[in-house]
Protein backbone atom coordinates (compact mmCIF):
# COMPACT_ATOMS: atom_id res chain seq x y z
CA UNK A 1 0.00 0.00 0.00
CA UNK A 2 1.43 3.85 -0.81
CA UNK A 3 1.34 6.57 1.70
CA UNK A 4 -1.33 7.92 -0.49
CA UNK A 5 -3.53 5.25 0.26
CA UNK A 6 -2.97 5.05 3.95
CA UNK A 7 -3.76 8.20 4.53
CA UNK A 8 -6.84 7.77 2.44
CA UNK A 9 -8.16 5.13 4.47
CA UNK A 10 -6.95 6.75 7.84
CA UNK A 11 -9.16 10.01 6.43
CA UNK A 12 -12.07 7.50 6.04
CA UNK A 13 -11.89 6.36 9.13
CA UNK A 14 -11.55 9.78 10.61
CA UNK A 15 -14.85 10.75 9.48
CA UNK A 16 -16.64 8.14 11.54
CA UNK A 17 -14.47 9.40 14.57
CA UNK A 18 -15.65 12.68 14.12
CA UNK A 19 -19.18 11.95 13.59
CA UNK A 20 -19.06 9.73 16.60
CA UNK A 21 -17.16 12.66 18.66
CA UNK A 22 -20.08 15.11 17.57
CA UNK A 23 -22.88 12.95 18.22
CA UNK A 24 -21.09 12.48 21.66
CA UNK A 25 -20.85 16.66 22.11
CA UNK A 26 -24.53 17.31 21.07
CA UNK A 27 -25.13 14.83 24.16
CA UNK A 28 -22.88 16.52 26.24
CA UNK A 29 -24.72 19.90 25.67
CA UNK A 30 -27.97 18.39 26.31
CA UNK A 31 -27.11 17.43 29.55
CA UNK A 32 -25.11 20.20 30.40
CA UNK A 33 -26.44 23.06 28.88
CA UNK A 34 -25.68 25.93 25.84
CA UNK A 35 -23.09 27.81 25.95
CA UNK A 36 -23.04 31.89 25.91
CA UNK A 37 -22.17 31.15 21.30
CA UNK A 38 -24.96 29.18 19.60
CA UNK A 39 -22.90 28.54 16.38
CA UNK A 40 -20.75 24.78 17.55
CA UNK A 41 -24.28 23.67 19.02
CA UNK A 42 -25.86 24.66 16.12
CA UNK A 43 -23.11 23.18 13.59
CA UNK A 44 -23.41 19.98 16.09
CA UNK A 45 -27.00 19.70 15.65
CA UNK A 46 -26.61 19.55 11.23
CA UNK A 47 -24.16 16.69 12.03
CA UNK A 48 -26.72 14.26 14.12
CA UNK A 49 -29.19 14.81 11.49
CA UNK A 50 -26.58 13.54 9.03
CA UNK A 51 -25.61 10.74 10.44
CA UNK A 52 -29.16 9.97 10.72
CA UNK A 53 -32.56 12.46 11.10
CA UNK A 54 -34.79 12.24 14.50
CA UNK A 55 -31.71 10.21 15.95
CA UNK A 56 -32.38 11.68 19.03
CA UNK A 57 -36.12 12.16 19.48
CA UNK A 58 -37.71 10.84 22.16
CA UNK A 59 -35.25 9.92 24.14
CA UNK A 60 -35.21 10.78 28.11
CA UNK A 61 -32.40 11.89 29.96
CA UNK A 62 -31.11 9.56 31.29
CA UNK A 63 -30.77 7.12 28.46
CA UNK A 64 -29.19 10.27 27.13
CA UNK A 65 -26.40 9.63 29.70
CA UNK A 66 -26.31 6.57 29.25
CA UNK A 67 -25.01 6.84 25.18
CA UNK A 68 -22.71 9.49 25.89
CA UNK A 69 -20.81 7.78 28.89
CA UNK A 70 -20.95 4.85 26.36
CA UNK A 71 -19.45 7.15 23.40
CA UNK A 72 -16.80 8.63 26.67
CA UNK A 73 -16.05 4.72 27.03
CA UNK A 74 -14.97 4.21 23.24
CA UNK A 75 -12.64 7.34 23.02
CA UNK A 76 -10.98 6.77 26.88
CA UNK A 77 -10.59 2.84 25.70
CA UNK A 78 -8.90 3.93 22.20
CA UNK A 79 -7.23 6.47 23.89
CA UNK A 80 -5.74 4.02 26.50
CA UNK A 81 -5.29 1.45 23.37
CA UNK A 82 -3.24 3.95 21.18
CA UNK A 83 -1.15 5.52 24.77
CA UNK A 84 -0.15 1.85 25.98
CA UNK A 85 0.01 -0.92 23.05
CA UNK A 86 2.35 -2.67 24.67
CA UNK A 87 0.23 -2.97 28.53
CA UNK A 88 -0.60 -6.47 28.76
CA UNK A 89 -3.81 -7.83 27.69
CA UNK A 90 -6.95 -7.62 29.80
CA UNK A 91 -8.92 -5.62 31.91
CA UNK A 92 -6.53 -3.44 33.94
CA UNK A 93 -7.23 -0.08 33.81
CA UNK A 94 -7.35 2.57 36.68
CA UNK A 95 -8.21 5.58 35.17
CA UNK A 96 -11.01 6.72 37.18
CA UNK A 97 -13.22 8.51 33.83
CA UNK A 98 -13.11 5.20 31.73
CA UNK A 99 -14.05 3.12 34.57
CA UNK A 100 -16.99 5.43 35.48
CA UNK A 101 -17.61 5.11 32.11
CA UNK A 102 -17.74 1.82 31.12
CA UNK A 103 -19.95 1.76 35.02
CA UNK A 104 -22.73 3.88 33.16
CA UNK A 105 -22.97 1.86 30.12
CA UNK A 106 -23.15 -1.54 32.59
CA UNK A 107 -26.77 0.30 34.03
CA UNK A 108 -28.08 -0.45 30.19
CA UNK A 109 -27.87 -4.12 31.45
CA UNK A 110 -30.89 -3.49 34.24
CA UNK A 111 -33.10 -2.14 31.25
CA UNK A 112 -31.91 -5.10 29.19
CA UNK A 113 -33.03 -7.65 31.65
CA UNK A 114 -36.46 -5.79 32.08
CA UNK A 115 -37.23 -5.77 28.33
CA UNK A 116 -36.62 -9.80 29.05
CA UNK A 117 -38.89 -10.06 32.02
CA UNK A 118 -41.64 -8.35 30.23
CA UNK A 119 -41.38 -11.81 27.42
CA UNK A 120 -40.45 -14.31 30.37
CA UNK A 121 -42.98 -13.70 33.17
CA UNK A 122 -41.36 -16.00 35.58
CA UNK A 123 -38.42 -13.50 35.66
CA UNK A 124 -40.95 -11.05 35.73
CA UNK A 125 -41.76 -12.61 39.02
CA UNK A 126 -38.56 -12.97 40.12
CA UNK A 127 -37.39 -9.54 40.12
CA UNK A 128 -40.47 -8.58 42.23
CA UNK A 129 -39.97 -11.33 44.96
CA UNK A 130 -37.47 -10.71 47.30
CA UNK A 131 -34.46 -12.59 46.60
CA UNK A 132 -31.03 -11.37 45.77
CA UNK A 133 -29.24 -10.38 42.92
CA UNK A 134 -25.51 -11.38 42.29
CA UNK A 135 -23.34 -8.92 40.17
CA UNK A 136 -20.22 -10.44 39.22
CA UNK A 137 -17.67 -7.85 38.50
CA UNK A 138 -19.71 -4.82 39.70
CA UNK A 139 -16.64 -2.47 38.84
CA UNK A 140 -17.63 1.05 39.74
CA UNK A 141 -20.94 -0.38 41.22
CA UNK A 142 -23.56 1.85 38.78
CA UNK A 143 -24.65 -1.53 37.82
CA UNK A 144 -25.24 -3.41 41.28
CA UNK A 145 -26.89 0.32 42.42
CA UNK A 146 -29.24 0.08 39.12
CA UNK A 147 -30.76 -3.09 39.94
CA UNK A 148 -31.48 -2.13 43.88
CA UNK A 149 -33.17 1.09 42.62
CA UNK A 150 -35.29 -1.07 39.52
CA UNK A 151 -35.93 -4.23 41.77
CA UNK A 152 -36.51 -2.50 45.47
CA UNK A 153 -37.57 -6.78 46.83
CA UNK A 154 -33.54 -7.92 45.85
CA UNK A 155 -30.91 -7.44 48.21
CA UNK A 156 -27.78 -6.95 45.81
CA UNK A 157 -24.56 -8.52 46.01
CA UNK A 158 -21.30 -7.12 43.68
CA UNK A 159 -18.45 -8.60 43.70
CA UNK A 160 -15.11 -7.49 42.19
CA UNK A 161 -11.78 -7.94 42.71
CA UNK A 162 -10.01 -4.98 41.02
CA UNK A 163 -9.73 -2.29 44.09
CA UNK A 164 -9.46 0.59 41.80
CA UNK A 165 -13.18 0.20 41.10
CA UNK A 166 -14.14 -0.87 43.89
CA UNK A 167 -12.80 2.62 45.87
CA UNK A 168 -15.02 4.24 43.43
CA UNK A 169 -17.88 1.89 43.32
CA UNK A 170 -17.49 2.70 47.67
CA UNK A 171 -17.98 5.81 47.10
CA UNK A 172 -20.79 5.87 44.10
CA UNK A 173 -22.70 3.49 46.53
CA UNK A 174 -22.38 5.85 49.70
CA UNK A 175 -24.64 8.79 47.59
CA UNK A 176 -26.94 6.48 46.03
CA UNK A 177 -29.74 6.27 48.95
CA UNK A 178 -29.34 2.35 48.01
CA UNK A 179 -26.41 1.22 50.49
CA UNK A 180 -28.46 -0.69 52.92
CA UNK A 181 -29.92 -2.76 50.24
CA UNK A 182 -26.13 -3.47 48.40
CA UNK A 183 -22.95 -5.53 49.40
CA UNK A 184 -19.73 -4.98 47.87
CA UNK A 185 -17.46 -7.58 48.20
CA UNK A 186 -13.50 -7.49 47.44
CA UNK A 187 -13.72 -11.31 45.46
CA UNK A 188 -13.03 -13.22 42.47
CA UNK A 189 -15.82 -14.86 40.89
CA UNK A 190 -14.08 -18.48 41.04
CA UNK A 191 -13.55 -17.76 44.89
CA UNK A 192 -17.41 -17.55 45.33
CA UNK A 193 -18.52 -20.07 48.10
CA UNK A 194 -21.89 -18.43 48.34
CA UNK A 195 -24.49 -21.76 48.22
CA UNK A 196 -28.54 -21.61 46.91
CA UNK A 197 -28.41 -17.83 47.47
CA UNK A 198 -29.18 -15.94 44.26
CA UNK A 199 -32.23 -15.79 42.46
CA UNK A 200 -30.36 -14.26 39.86
CA UNK A 201 -26.73 -13.99 38.49
CA UNK A 202 -25.13 -11.75 35.67
CA UNK A 203 -21.77 -12.60 34.77
CA UNK A 204 -19.76 -10.37 32.10
CA UNK A 205 -18.71 -12.78 30.05
CA UNK A 206 -15.96 -10.43 28.24
CA UNK A 207 -14.57 -9.67 31.27
CA UNK A 208 -13.70 -13.30 32.46
CA UNK A 209 -10.39 -15.02 31.05
CA UNK A 210 -10.97 -17.85 29.12
CA UNK A 211 -9.43 -20.36 31.33
CA UNK A 212 -11.52 -19.37 33.96
CA UNK A 213 -14.68 -19.38 32.33
CA UNK A 214 -15.37 -22.86 33.40
CA UNK A 215 -14.74 -22.58 36.91
CA UNK A 216 -16.77 -19.65 37.15
CA UNK A 217 -20.09 -21.12 35.35
CA UNK A 218 -19.34 -23.48 38.31
CA UNK A 219 -19.10 -21.60 40.93
CA UNK A 220 -22.38 -19.36 40.13
CA UNK A 221 -24.50 -22.45 39.78
CA UNK A 222 -23.73 -23.43 43.51
CA UNK A 223 -24.52 -19.88 44.36
CA UNK A 224 -28.02 -19.80 42.48
CA UNK A 225 -31.26 -20.97 44.72
CA UNK A 226 -33.46 -23.22 42.60
CA UNK A 227 -34.91 -22.19 39.93
CA UNK A 228 -32.50 -19.09 39.85
CA UNK A 229 -31.46 -16.92 36.83
CA UNK A 230 -28.05 -16.25 35.33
Amino acid sequence: MSFESLMNKCQELNRSVEALAALGAELRLRQNGLGSDSRVPSLLQDVVHCIEPGLLDGLEPSQELAVLALIQAFFSQANDLLENPGRDPGWSCEDPVILESQGQVSRLIVRSIDTLAAKRPALGTTLQQPGAFLDVGTGVGWLAIEAARSWPALRIVGIDSWEAALTLARKNLAQSGVSERVELRSQRVEQLDDEKIFTLAWLPGPFIAVELMALALERIYRALAPAGWS
